[in-house]
């Protein structure tokens, strides 16, 4: 682990020193930070995380290093040293590459990825990647080392102002060294965006499948539908309406259909406070086609409705504005209900960044952050 960070700091001075001999001097900056520390309590565990940001833009390239710490580490959280350059062609490409070096107390991670992309809103835009990773496993550790590879290829058009189309295509390979669990995986995602007056739509379809070699039983394949479309009904109000359809079959025959429906009125709605009146239904059955049956194996049915409070108002010298965030909620189960409430204050100054978060039961939307944390975060002007 020394001669790791021996060696990311020993490239981080390179890197500095090749920055600074090469520096444009027309629009070149050096930007250091933002510096971010977080402190959170979940469920009788302490976290803290460390983050510090580096970066130098010239007028057709880019270097960036971030270094983040977690304490303590798990797989979840690992900590890590990223280093990324990007490089702009005469023909309006950018062409790049990213380097990371993770680790945490079994493992340690190193990945590096080759990017070019071509952004242009008003027609075509392309962009192209391939990544690599690399698990090693630390000595009185049995988690098994594998190569990971991943290749992905997106597309955007837009044939007019206020509707878009964006298609992405990835290949993924994980390798392990000696368990029987390699697979390649298959993802197609496309999305189109339209705009009409106070009407917002999107549109989308997903489809993935997966192969494992040796567990036939594990291959699957899946496809899924949304549909989210938003009104502006009026200067104080507004409606939103999510609806999206998941469908997955395995090798071993066994099937699972999911649906979920979200709906969300604003009201009042303004520029300093807004009322979100939220409610949202799932539901998923699980079956296990047979020879010559089709039997239920499992179905579950949820529920939730919730409000939220956000009102925001003014910080000095013509900052982000000051926000704080309260969520009252219920979410109901087969197997029982909660009840739950989260509050989030964000407190903008000149050169400092405060939040405030309380929810020890997350919030309305299922991935909301549990726990009791505090974040600060400090930006160099």
């Amino acid at each position: 682990m020394t001669g790791s960070f021996s060696k990311a700091a020993q490239s981080f001075l390179l890197c500095v020193l090749t920055i600074f001999s090469c520096a444009e001097g027309v629009g070149a900056r050096f930007i250091a930070g933002p510096v971010e520390v977080k402190l959170k309590e979940q469920e009788g565990e302490f976290l803290h995380k460390y983050d510090l940001a580096v970066a130098y833009k010239a007028k057709n390239w880019r270097w960036s290093l971030d270094t983040v710490f977690y304490d303590p580490m798990s797989y979840q959280r690992l900590s890590r040293v990223k280093n990324a350059v990007r490089i702009k062609t005469k023909g309006g490409w950018w062409v790049g590459g990213e380097g990371s070096y993770s680790f945490e107390s079994a493992c340690d991670y190193w990945r590096l990825r080759f990017l070019t992309e071509k952004r242009n809103t008003k027609s075509w835009s392309w962009k192209l990647w391939s990544d690599g990773e690399w698990r090693q496993t630390n000595t009185g550790y049995s988690l098994d080392e594998y190569a990971y590879s991943e290749y992905g290829l997106g597309v955007g058009w837009t044939p007019w102002k206020k509707f878009r189309l964006t298609g992405e295509l990835t290949k993924r390979v994980k390798d392990y060294a000696t368990s029987p669990n390699s697979w390649t995986k298959y993802n197609l995602v496309t999305e189109g965006r339209s705009r009409h007056k106070n009407h917002e739509l999107t549109v989308s379809y997903k489809e993935a499948s997966g192969v494992y070699p040796e567990n036939a039983w594990g291959n699957y394949w899946s496809n899924s539908w949304g549909v989210d479309w938003s009104w502006k009904v009026a200067a104080f109000a507004g409606v939103r309406l999510d609806h999206t359809q998941h469908f997955q079959q395995w090798g071993n025959g066994k099937q699972r259909r999911e649906r979920d429906f979200l709906a969300v009125l604003e009201c009042p709605k303004g520029n300093t406070f807004t009322v979100d009146w939220m409610f949202g239904v799932q539901k998923s059955v699980g079956q296990l086609i047979l020879v010559d049956e089709v039997r239920e194996d499992d179905a579950d049915f949820r529920s939730r409705m919730g409000l939220r409070f956000t009102t925001e108002f003014p910080a000095r010298h013509g900052l982000k504005k000051h926000r704080v965030r309260a969520e009252l909620f219920r979410k109901l189960r087969e197997d029982g209900e909660e009840c739950g409430g989260m509050l989030n204050i964000i407190l903008n100054y000149p050169n400092l960044r405060w939040e405030l978060g309380l929810a020890p039961w997350g919030g309305f939307n299922y991935s909301a952050e549990k726990g009791y944390w505090i974040k600060a975060t400090y930006y160099f002007h």
